[in-house]
């Protein structure tokens, strides 16, 4: 039969590997930038999932110190180290497995003092746990060197877009890809289509802006809540409509997108865009109100 011991050191290695490959899922989706904290708080679940985490590492510290000034257990502060920088799940197994080493060094009749045999085992044990890490975190950030996480390539193509840059946000979209406008039933496939849509959207536009509000990564899709904003030129406009009354028009249209990222390239984007603000602007750049907002 298993001893508790080697029960509890068995649990420490597991419970340092187990959560940190949810976290490694996590920096390899997001990038090692990507809002970790916001991501413990996103919603109400995982919200009270870290709040019980926090309390629980609380409580464990309690119960560290209590048995450091009972019991003698050494440098406590290591163990406190390990729960910030791996986990909970790790660090209290960890202390139960010094606690039962200690009871059967005693036991066997050896000597215990102050920094003896128990810290050299405990910090073996963390650095056979830094090692596994290391390996678990290089994995992610090695595939984001090589594939963009998608939150990245998304930022990408609205940095190309706010720079009026057509053949890099092309070069982001996989050659297949689909793009669609739900409001307006516009349906781009390919990047020859999607260069034709795009170079003349830029050729309207004196200027383009990106306001990002919002923006959720899980997995290779992105959500992003935002408004495009910029200047539609007159003349451009006059140009492809042959209205005579067309003006430079400022405005600034909110937007819900979705993007569906595969191997560091967009594979198929999903606009939802407000169709009652883009009517008043196109209704103001045509001159059709005299609404000068």
């Amino acid at each position: 039969m298993m001893k508790r011991e080697h029960a509890y050191l068995i649990l420490a290695v597991a419970g340092a590997i187990a959560p940190w490959l949810g976290f490694a899922r996590f920096f390899g989706e997001n990038g090692m930038s990507g809002d970790f904290i916001g991501a413990l708080f996103a919603n109400g679940a995982s919200a009270g999932f870290t709040i019980d985490v926090l309390i629980s590492s609380l409580v464990f510290w309690v119960f560290l110190f209590d048995r450091t000034v009972r019991e003698r257990l050494d440098h406590p502060w290591t163990l406190i180290m390990i729960n910030l920088a791996i986990g909970l799940s790790c660090a209290l197994p960890l202390a139960l497995w010094r606690i039962e080493r200690r009871k059967r060094l005693h036991s066997q009749g050896a000597t215990l003092t102050t920094g003896s045999k128990s810290v050299p085992a405990t910090s073996s044990v963390a650095l056979l746990l830094a090692a596994v890490l290391t390996i678990l975190i290089a994995a992610p950030v090695r595939g984001q060197t090589e594939n963009p996480a998608p939150g990245a390539v998304v930022d990408r193509f609205f940095d190309a877009y706010r720079s009026r840059d057509v053949d890099g946000m092309l070069a982001l979209y996989a050659p297949d890809a689909v793009f669609l406008d739900v409001a307006q039933r516009h349906r781009f496939e390919g990047r020859e289509k999607l260069a034709v849509f795009l170079r003349r959207l830029m050729d309207l536009h004196i200027s383009t802006d990106v306001g990002i509000r919002r923006r959720l990564a899980s997995g290779g899709l992105v959500v992003v809540e935002y408004a495009y904003t910029g200047m539609l030129s007159g003349e451009a406009l006059h140009a492809q409509t042959g209205k005579q009354s067309c003006r430079d028009t400022e405005y600034s249209v909110p937007v819900t997108s979705w993007f569906e990222v595969k191997n560091g390239q967009i594979v198929r984007q999903t606009d939802f865009i407000d169709l009652a603000t883009l009517a008043e602007v196109r209704q103001r750049a045509s001159g059709e109100t005299p609404d000068e907002r």
